[in-house]
């Protein structure tokens, strides 16, 4: 619990996480399996987490919004976008990461749909940018 609690402090200093609501369309990494104890909202790409964060469960809330398409997110296990991976749409949770496939998180990268009804996944380099709201 202790590495737990490390992690979250360390990603909130590196990321400038803010205080903030829920985000809808934000993927939510819980400390604990099945959506348990705290959590840290990610709300953009990241593409290195250093120290990697190995969270409970992540989920991504099930939106009822006809005005835009939900993103999805590709986790990986290493940097830059790289590296074993999974992906999680809207509505969908991993409910005990460590049964995922993955050892790690390192990098969360968030997809889209375009105009034309192809997904864009975005990449953003760390500097300088606000990635999560705790």
């Amino acid at each position: 619990m202790f590495l737990i609690a490390l992690l979250s402090y360390t990603l909130i200093n590196q990321l400038g996480i803010t205080k903030s609501n829920p985000c809808k369309y934000c993927l939510r990494l819980y400390d604990g399996t099945y959506e348990n104890g705290s959590y840290t909202d990610v709300y953009k790409s990241v593409g290195s987490l250093s120290p990697p964060w190995i969270p409970g469960s992540v989920c991504v809330p099930l939106i009822h919004d006809s005005k835009r398409q939900p993103p999805y997110w590709r986790l990986y296990e290493d940097v830059n976008y790289s590296g074993k991976d999974t992906a999680i749409g809207h509505g969908a949770c991993i409910d005990d990461f460590t049964k995922s496939g993955l050892k790690r998180i390192s990098s969360i990268q968030k997809c889209v749909y375009g105009e034309n009804g192809m997904v864009q996944c975005i990449s953003e380099s760390k500097r300088g940018r606000k990635y999560c709201r705790y």
